[in-house]
């Protein structure tokens, strides 16, 4: 499992691969960008497009936030 950050936008990208996951952190990045709503950040899982959970504790691991997910 690969994960992609922009500290910009902080939207996040997943994917099994390493491309996977920055194709992904790009289409969150330009969804973030274009869309009129609020500006939440993004995370790009394979197929589908969420708002980024938040507010991470200091302690949470990468883990346990792609676990809340599902």
């Amino acid at each position: 499992m690969w994960i992609a950050e922009d500290p910009v936008t902080d939207c996040s990208g997943v994917g099994t691969v390493e491309r996977e996951a920055v194709g992904n952190l790009v289409a969150a990045v330009v969804e973030y960008e274009t869309s009129d709503e609020t500006r939440e950040p993004l995370l790009k899982l394979p197929g589908q497009v969420v708002s980024r959970p938040s507010p991470y504790t200091d302690t949470s691991s990468l883990f346990d936030r792609l676990g809340s997910l599902f």
